[in-house]
Formats: structure tokens, C-alpha cells, sequence
């Protein structure tokens, strides 16, 4: 969380004299020793004690709201009605099976390398979505210039659900966003203002390019606006009943390792955003001499979707998938021929 936003708890004067130390965010403060910060701001520009103030403050601001266990209880045992179907699908039994248990109000990270499949999962669930529910919306924030509608037509087409084509594009509202702070001018659109029923899912395609160019081992900058975003829409998802897909790219598990052509692969961002979503889903070719979980290969070409790492499921599980006429399915439900 940014210092800034904490105004006016924390005064104006404090917050510019500790970014002038390099201190931005709640995180950078409280993880140096108040000693050590103190003896590096200006000589009086602020007192021992009051700093000491400041700590107390940002601590209670930045800590989460306590909740009984009993409070807990009651809530999921009435849970939101919006809660109550709230179930990822693509319309295939052996991919929605996995997906089972990972819609509701939660982030879901959707990674893996370069044409895996990623935004045609994404997308396959969007529209499966507003099929089966026609009074809801779809948000799909487009970070790439890269959205197309002839993709959605032909996802609809290959349902069989050719007559709910001006249904479904009118209930999937498509915004660009290319940088951080066009994405949240969107959210405050989408979500902070009187623009009636909020969308049920929340699709941002992707998020790797908002934040490569700031991210730095060298600097918290990039990270402090990660985490900000994220935290905002942790806040949406809880708030909004709202599933969030996040598209994430893929970097090298060792990028030194120069030599080796099929270098192992992890989603981007770094360690930290692994712990800010609730699902990381990964798409990956086959490792060599992997077999093809009762798949015939000779049939047809498959990679594979895990979850590696859930809050609310096992990890590990795993499904091969191929992508047939926009249809994101499992290798057997490919019709002969």
C-alpha cells in the first residue's frame, strides 16, 4: 500500500519526507528498524517519537480487519446467492471437472508460455458464462491490442448457439487498458460508478505488459504498484461477488542456463504474485517422455492444464486439453476425422 493513500492519517509532510528516503509503501516502512530510518531523515525534520507514531499508524491501517471464527461460520453458511452457481466451465465434463470448485469471488491466474491456449481458456469460459446466464455481464480488459471479435463468433458458432450471438456481444464489454493507471480508471468505471449490475467475471488479457517495464530486483517501486493493483482486486472479487481471470506470461526458471533451447518454464511476475491470486491454472506442452493420460497421441496433439498451486483445491491435478474450432476441450471429446 502506498504511503500516499494513507493521507491525511499520516501527514503530507511525513509521507514526502520518507519518499524522499526511498520509503514509498507500508511494507518498506515497517520492514526497516525505526532507528535506522530515523538516523537517515533530515536532521528535525521529525521527532523520535513521532515517528514511532507513524509506525502505530500505518501498522493499524495496513493490518486486516479481524474477523470471529463464528462470524465466519455464519457468512458461508449464507453465503451471497451469486455464490451459489458460480462455477468455471468450458463445456467440456474432464476440464470442468478440474475447474470445479475455483469460480466465486477469487483471482484466478491463467499462465503458461506463448500460444498455449490462455486467452482461448479465458475466453471459452467467458462465453459458456453468459450462455448459461442471460441477465449477466462480462468484463474484458484488453492489455494487447490483441482482442478480437471474429474469436468470440466463432467460439458461439462451434456451441451449436448461433441464435444467442447478439446476446452474448452485447453482455461482453471489452476495454483497453495499456498501462496501470488506465486499469484502474477502468475498474473505477466498471465498478465505482452507478453503471447499474457489476460483471460476474472480470477477465484482464494480460497482465504481464502493465507491469514488466516498472518491475526491477533493484527497486520496490514496481512491486508497491503490483501489490496495489492486486489488493484492489482482491477487494472487487470480495465486494462484487466477481471471478477475476488474470493472464499471466511465462519467463525461464533459470535464465542463465543460455544453452538449452527448451529451457523449464514458471509463470512471470516473480514469487510474490503467486501468493496474491487464489488459483495459478498452467498451461504446458508435455515433458519429454511424459505419456498422455489415456490419450491416444497418434490421434491428436495435446498439452496440459494443472493447477499448481490453489487455496481451495488440490494441487497437482492435471488435464490434457487441445484447442479444436476455438473449443477449448480434452483429446477425447474431438470428434473423429
Amino acid at each position: 500500500m502506498r504511503l500516499r493513500s494513507l493521507i491525511p492519517d499520516v501527514s503530507a509532510d511525513v509521507v514526502k519526507q520518507l519518499e524522499a528516503c526511498g520509503v514509498r509503501t507500508d511494507s518498506e516502512l515497517l520492514f526497516e528498524p525505526l532507528f535506522e530510518l530515523y538516523q537517515r531523515l533530515p536532521l528535525k525534520s521529525i521527532t523520535l517519537q513521532e515517528l514511532s507514531r507513524v509506525y502505530t499508524v500505518v501498522t493499524e491501517l495496513s493490518a486486516a480487519e479481524p474477523i470471529l471464527a463464528s462470524d465466519l461460520l455464519k457468512y458461508e453458511a449464507e453465503k451471497h446467492p451469486l455464490e451459489q452457481d458460480a462455477e468455471l466451465r468450458v463445456g467440456d465434463e474432464r476440464i470442468d471437472e478440474l475447474l470445479r470448485g475455483l469460480g466465486g469471488a477469487r483471482l484466478v491466474e491463467i499462465s503458461g508460455d506463448r500460444k498455449m491456449g490462455k486467452s482461448t481458456l479465458a475466453f471459452n469460459i467467458a462465453i459458456n458464462h453468459l450462455l448459461s446466464r442471460v441477465n449477466e455481464s462480462v468484463a474484458w480488459v484488453d492489455t494487447l491490442g490483441s482482442f478480437a471479435p471474429s474469436t468470440v463468433l466463432g467460439i458461439i458458432f462451434a456451441l451449436g448457439r448461433k441464435e444467442d450471438t447478439l446476446s452474448v456481444m452485447r453482455r461482453l464489454h471489452v476495454s483497453l487498458a495499456f498501462d496501470a493507471e488506465t486499469l484502474h480508471a477502468v475498474l473505477d468505471e466498471l465498478f465505482d460508478s452507478d453503471s447499474g449490475a457489476r460483471p460476474r467475471i472480470l477477465v484482464i488479457d494480460a497482465i504481464t505488459p502493465l507491469l514488466t517495464g516498472i518491475m526491477s530486483p533493484f527497486s520496490s517501486h514496481g512491486h508497491a504498484i503490483l501489490a496495489d493493483l492486486m489488493q484492489r482486486l482482491r477487494s472487487i472479487a470480495g465486494q462484487y461477488h466477481t471471478t477475476i481471470l488474470i493472464i499471466n506470461d511465462a519467463t525461464v526458471v533459470n535464465p542463465l542456463n543460455v544453452e538449452d533451447a527448451k529451457r523449464e518454464r514458471k509463470p512471470a511476475l516473480g514469487p510474490t504474485f503467486t501468493f496474491m491470486t487464489d488459483t495459478t491454472l498452467w498451461l504446458s506442452p508435455p515433458k519429454a517422455g511424459e505419456e498422455g493420460e489415456d490419450v491416444d497421441a497418434a490421434q491428436t496433439e495435446c498439452d496440459y492444464l494443472t493447477i499448481i498451486k490453489s487455496r481451495n483445491k488440490t494441487a497437482g491435478i492435471s488435464r490434457a486439453y487441445c484447442i479444436y474450432q476455438g473449443l477449448f476441450m480434452h483429446p477425447e471429446s474431438v470428434p473423429p476425422g
